[in-house]
């Protein structure tokens, strides 16, 4: 299912390929973004740029989740950057996996409808309605498309925003933030095991 690079190689038949991966229980889109910094802060992590970029694509993959309010006990995502233009422009990949179809998941919630939920994520890209805020900066969600194989080289563009969208009130994502929604839950968790 996913090593599909044989027979979908430079030189195969395109359509056939896509045809594979649109159908299976595995899709790629890819995300052009731009983002907006809210405020100048020094950062603590030593990280590297590229590193630092991986963790802003999945903080970006994250705030998606959360505004799409997408089922995370069928569904699954990675995101990843992809090209890099400049500091403030970047493209993000993002794998979405049916955990149920791929037997991940055992549940009686009916497995993911890509179509619905990648249709759903193009009108919101149209219509500048994904206010994103990660990680101090405000992100906007220029365009989106589907990729026909995994390694994401040959695109369908489904949605274009013209204008950025309104971040009042937005939700925002920060590795702070989650690390610490982690530690209430696993400290919630534990004394609910102390308790009974």
């Amino acid at each position: 299912m996913w090593n599909i690079g044989e027979k979908c190689g430079l030189y195969a038949n395109i359509k056939k390929c896509y045809r594979e991966l649109k159908d299976g229980p595995v899709r790629v889109i890819k995300l052009k973004i731009k983002k907006f910094l809210l405020r100048s802060r020094r950062s603590t992590d030593n990280l590297s740029e590229s590193d630092a970029q991986s963790r802003f694509a999945d903080g970006v993959g994250s705030a998606i989740v959360s505004a799409l309010k997408w089922n995370s006990d069928v569904m699954d995502w990675l995101a990843y950057t992809g090209r890099v233009e400049d500091t403030e422009n970047m493209e993000i990949v993002v794998l979405l996996a049916d955990k149920k179809a791929l037997g991940i998941a055992i549940t009686s919630t009916p497995s993911v409808n890509f179509n619905q939920t990648i249709q759903e994520f193009a009108s919101a890209v149209k219509q500048g309605a994904l206010p994103l805020k990660v990680d101090g900066h405000n992100v906007w969600v220029k365009s989106l498309a589907s990729c026909s194989d995994k390694a994401c080289t040959s695109t369908q563009t489904l949605a274009v925003s013209d204008k950025p969208p309104n971040w009042n009130g937005a939700a925002e994502i920060s590795g702070g933030k989650v690390v610490l929604c982690g530690t209430i839950a696993v400290l919630v968790m534990m004394m609910d095991k102390l308790l009974y």
